[in-house]
């Protein structure tokens, strides 16, 4: 420390104007000033201070002018911020208006960190696991050090919940090599023993972290390449120390012990198998097909939500590499296939695919990859490169099987005219990994020549040419006798030969190794189909082949330990027609392995290669599965009270190439008026299937097919120039009501103007209703029906809409469904809505039940409330209950009609709580693969706490449970009196016992 002192400043010789050696020189010698200042005599202790405040304002002024002082997310600022806000720390004692402005800056700049460390819900970090153990050094110390000094609690902040993933997800079978994806070596660069038990101690609290941690030190390699820097490796041990907590018994997660897939739908990266002991059954792959800086800070950049956001000068996503669609695979824990690690930012260094020629060739002329390469460090402010963006279509396991796929044109210039550079990963056993290309240029594209390159790093092991039944080319790696094989041919049966090297790239401040087989197709047509089979030493595979090749998709048959496989891949993905089919992938292969050939030949295949033959309207609204029969695409509908949080399920549908998410009613898109009056809150008169093809639902009828059926042209004949004197005065012909409590508060002119901004926004959503539909065209409709009275009616759906209805009924627990109502907003939406005004005219036509009779469609379960709606003053909380159980008892009895295949139930607490899983059930349900973006769509709404429901407020899982903090205990054991049969029948527990 001493020589330390001595020094004038704290930079390094060989990176003179990189201030990050200075913040940890100031980290490091500013703590180990704290934990021995009582040892230290009183001349030390000034002369160390006093060095500490020098380099301390040095940083501060720094973070003025320096790119890390803007820069969020990225880990020179993490860095540079800790090593200001401990040496600020440390000297603040005697010095105050200086050392109180440093903490500020620092604060300021990581309370923003974890702002947006919050919208990535998967816990990872763009710059990959060993830059991402660096920046989650610095942010574990920040989150202790903000609520031990400032009293700032970030421990409930969702990115810290699901980080421990991010250390278990990408751990190769034996616990010491990681997924290298974006600059890395072979594991961590800080930790990550340290931020495991950090996450254990404060936020996990279930011996998983520890469990890892300890995992993580059994196995640390003594010698080789993935022994750790004695620079990064003993740098952490002191908060290892202080956060250990030993009460926590060391234990795996659940799922522990099997070969799981892992999906980070924010980084874009897909694992399976991570996280085992290394034995000849454990098997890694891994698959990264993602947007630029990780989804949400991509999306941020782009839709610019927050005003302190410059765009992508607010990031630095240098580290990341031009890697979409880049894969590796680990048969039985051996390495076959590997990123190319720390490098230049060079595509054909990363495992995916470059074209030649290219006119926007920067380096390696002809060829060009993807965009940002050719530089040590990702030019992500280059022409392009900003709107770079791969994304993972599916990701499904099925036992030991895995199916991923992605799609990565956006991250190659347009210059090249390419539509689709698709790629797809099976793995067929713990040995046997297919990988199919599926590349598609426009007619005026420039493209002749596509390469493909495979990496391992592993000097002692390196590739060989072989020849796979003296048919195809292919490279051999030989472990001590064991031969890990690959092979390649394209659609037209041409295997070229390919080019084996070696290269020495500069990495760290060092050389790392690399050797790669690279094989060129040449590009003869607008679509282009190369299959690539990776197998181990412990299999045979003596056959392979394409069967089938047509623009929607393609067949390939390989023979695999004497069994025959046939696998069908749609690559017409965006049309829902086909891709419902991509679920049957996994499933044609396991009814191979105990069926012969020409069944499932005739019974799945057959059938399939008809539909893609077949012209798209003759097959409109309907595909065919396995077996040759009719499955119709999904018409969703959505109902539940108002109320109930069923627009949360818009995160499913919206922005998406499936579905097209329609809210009715709106301006413009309603229901028509006729005899059958829906009231707006809830009614009480249920349709029966038989009454539905009467005349008096004709009109009815013919709406709901025209917006079903042929939702371009509904959507097209609405007239939208309609916001003058004639649809207002409509408008305020429809809500009288509405309109006397307007007068008495808005002049005339003030209620037309903000009836036209409304009636504008309405335009609006429709013309992008039908933007999407010109982006998407076979995107099936999904209804969000705005009144409960729906609940009751869903015969009515099924009898129009038939076999395609899907709908789903959103229910929620009494108590929260109260509590919302009365006591979410102000005014509440129990006033807004005029709830007792809508429940009382229910009862108040001819026979007391409202517009229909016990004889004709009146609910029985309506009773109760029509008695106490009697009462002279009924209590709004009693009177709540009663319209819950009324309508959710007389929604469960009718629609227990419906068959399973056309109705779920869906609870509101377990969209928010287990979002993950009841997500996949619902898609399950629709019979259509959920998408990553889907998914990461869903986390982010119930587990940021950034997500708003209309009148009540941010959504998260602590929230489900807020009435019972605010909610007066009298009146929940009234709802619960009224409720609790029902509400024990759907799995709420009482509160009061």
């Amino acid at each position: 420390m001493d020589r330390m002192v001595g020094y004038k400043d704290w930079l390094v010789e060989n990176a003179p104007g990189d201030e990050v050696p200075v913040g940890h020189s100031l980290t490091g010698f500013a703590t180990a000033f704290d934990f021995l200042y009582n040892l230290l005599d009183g001349r030390r202790r000034q002369k160390y201070l006093e060095k500490i405040w020098v380099i301390t304002e040095e940083m501060y002024e720094y973070s003025k002018v320096r790119s890390w002082g803007k820069q969020l997310l990225h880990n020179h600022q993490a860095t540079n911020m800790i090593a200001l806000l401990t040496g600020a720390l440390v000297t603040g004692v005697d010095k105050g208006t200086k050392v109180n402005l440093w903490k500020q800056v620092v604060v300021d700049v990581m309370e923003k960190t974890m702002f947006l460390l919050n919208h990535i819900v998967d816990g990872s970090l763009d710059e990959g696991v060993a830059y991402g153990s660096y920046t989650a050094k610095s942010v574990t110390q920040y989150v202790f050090l903000a609520q031990r000094h400032f009293n700032i609690n970030n421990l409930d902040n969702n990115w810290l919940k699901m980080h421990f993933w991010f250390y278990y997800a990408t751990l190769l079978p034996g616990f010491q090599r990681t997924v290298g994806i974006a600059d890395s070596n072979y594991n961590w660069f800080y930790g990550p023993e340290s931020q495991l038990v950090f996450l254990d101690k404060f936020v996990l609290k279930n011996g998983a972290g520890n469990w890892l941690a300890q995992q993580i030190r059994r196995h640390r390699p003594k010698d080789g390449p993935m022994v750790p820097s004695t620079a990064q490796r003993w740098s952490t041990l002191h908060t290892e120390y202080i956060w250990y907590d030993p009460q926590l018994t060391p234990q795996p997660p659940a799922e522990y012990g099997t070969a799981k897939m892992h999906l980070f739908p924010n980084w874009g990266v897909v694992t399976y198998g991570a996280g085992l002991p290394n034995t000849q059954t454990n098997t890694f792959v891994s698959f990264k097909s993602g947007k630029l800086g990780g989804r949400a800070v991509y999306d941020i950049v782009h839709f610019q939500p927050y005003s302190w956001i410059d765009g992508w000068r607010s990031f630095n996503p240098g580290h990341e590499h031009p890697d979409q669609n880049s894969f590796t695979f680990a048969p039985n824990g051996q390495v076959f296939v590997s990123e190319a690690l720390y490098g230049p930012k060079l595509s054909h260094l990363n495992n995916v695919l470059v074209f030649a020629p290219s006119p926007t060739s920067q380096c390696n002329k002809p060829w060009e990859g993807q965009l940002g390469e050719c530089a040590q460090w990702l030019k992500w402010t280059g022409e392009e490169v900003g709107d770079a963006a791969g994304e993972i279509i599916t990701a499904s396991q099925h036992g030991d099987m895995i199916f991923v796929s992605g799609e990565a044109v956006s991250a190659y210039s347009s210059a090249m005219k390419l539509k689709s550079v698709y790629r797809a990963l099976l793995l067929l056993n713990s040995q046997t990994l297919l990988v199919v290309d599926h590349v598609e240029k426009q007619e005026d594209s420039p493209i002749k020549s596509v390469s493909a390159f495979f990496h391992n790093l592993d000097i002692d092991f390196k590739y060989i040419p072989y020849r796979f039944t003296n048919k195809y080319n292919g490279a051999l790696m030989d472990v001590w006798d064991a031969h890990y094989k690959m092979f390649w041919f394209d659609h037209r049966g041409s295997s070229p030969v390919a080019s084996i090297q070696e290269a020495e790239q500069a990495a760290e401040f060092k050389k790392r190794w690399t050797q790669f087989v690279n094989v060129t197709f040449q590009m003869e047509s607008a679509i282009t189909r190369i299959a690539y089979v990776f197998y181990g030493p412990y299999v045979n595979v003596s056959s392979c082949r394409f069967i089938d090749n047509t623009k929607s998709g393609l067949q390939l048959s390989l023979n695999v330990n004497n069994t025959d496989h046939v696998v069908s891949i749609v690559t017409d993905y965006q049309n829902l027609k086909t891709r419902k089919l991509m679920r049957w992938i996994l499933i044609l292969v396991i009814a191979l392995w105990s069926v012969e050939l020409l069944d499932v030949w005739s019974a799945c295949t057959q059938p399939i290669c008809a539909k893609w033959a077949r012209p798209e309207t003759e097959v409109s609204g309907q595909a065919l599965a396995p077996g040759g029969q009719r499955t119709d695409l999904p018409d969703v509908v959505i109902t539940s009270l108002p109320g109930s949080g069923a627009e949360i399920l818009k995160q499913l549908f919206f922005n998406s190439s499936d579905f097209l998410y329609i809210r009715v009613p709106t301006a413009y898109i309603d229901i028509p008026e006729t005899e059958l009056e829906i009231d707006s809150f809830v009614d009480a008169c249920e349709w029966r299937a038989s009454d539905v093809h009467s005349v008096r639902f004709r009109l009815l009828r013919g709406w709901l097919q025209s917006l079903v059926r042929d939702t371009k042209l509904h959507l097209q004949n609405i007239h939208l120039h309609e916001s003058g004197r004639g649809k207002l005065a409509q408008y305020f012909t429809m809500n009288k009501d509405k309109k006397r409590k307007l007068k008495r508060r808005e002049s005339l002119a003030e209620q037309r103007s903000r009836m036209k901004g409304a009636f504008d926004r309405d335009a609006e959503y429709v013309r992008a209703l039908r933007r999407h539909l010109v982006h998407y065209p076979s995107a099936r409709p999904v209804l969000s029906l705005g009144s409960g009275s729906w609940t009751l009616k869903l015969h009515f759906f099924h009898e129009v809409l038939g076999a395609s209805m899907k709908a789903l009924y959103v229910v929620r627990d009494p108590r929260a469904w109260v509590y919302s109502m009365l006591y979410s907003s102000k005014p509440s939406l129990y006033s807004l809505k005029n709830v007792q005004e809508h429940l009382a005219k229910l009862f108040k036509t001819e026979g007391g039940a409202g517009h229909c009779t016990l004889n004709s469609g009146y609910a029985v379960e309506y009773e109760l409330l029509r008695k106490e709606l009697l009462a002279s003053r009924p209590h709004p909380v009693s009177l709540l209950a009663h319209a819950w159980l009324a309508n959710t008892a007389a929604a469960l009895r009718i629609n227990a009609e419906l068959l399973p295949t056309s109705y779920q139930l869906i609870k509101f607490e377990d969209l928010v709580l287990f979002p993950q899983n009841t997500t996949e059930r619902i898609f399950a349900f629709l019979g259509i693969p959920l998408s990553p973006a889907t998914l990461n769509q869903i986390l982010f709404a119930t587990s940021t706490n950034l997500f708003y429901l209309p009148y009540e407020g941010e959504i998260s899982p602590a929230n489900t449970n807020v009435w019972k903090r605010n909610l007066p205990k009298d009146e929940v054991k009234l709802i619960e009196n009224i409720c609790w049969t029902l509400m024990d029948r759907l799995g709420y527990p009482k509160f009061m016992d």
